[in-house]
């Protein structure tokens, strides 16, 4: 009998990193770039849900994933290092 996790590679989505580096999975994806809530708030906000910026990687991230596999017909997002700056300074 197959389950879940015999199918969940064919479904996992790569994440293209500030160094280049490609990590599949967005949990390792958001604490290896910083981009929870926590760490945009500087530490005054305890919350490890994706932070505005994070989110907005990830939604570039699957686009780009969805045209790599001929479900959106576009060329992909091109992912810069300023998309990956860090926030802090300018949330408080």
């Amino acid at each position: 009998m197959s389950e879940y996790y015999d199918f969940i590679d064919e479904h996992r989505i790569s994440y293209q990193c500030k160094d280049g580096s490609i990590l599949n999975g967005f949990i390792e994806y958001l604490h290896k770039n910083e981009h929870l809530i926590t760490y945009e708030t500087s530490y005054r906000i305890a919350d490890m849900h994706p932070s505005l910026k994070g989110n907005k990687l990830i939604a570039k991230n699957i686009f780009n994933e969805c045209v790599d596999r001929n479900y959106i017909k576009s060329e992909k997002i091109k992912l810069n290092k300023s998309d990956f700056s860090n926030p802090k300074k300018s949330i408080f």
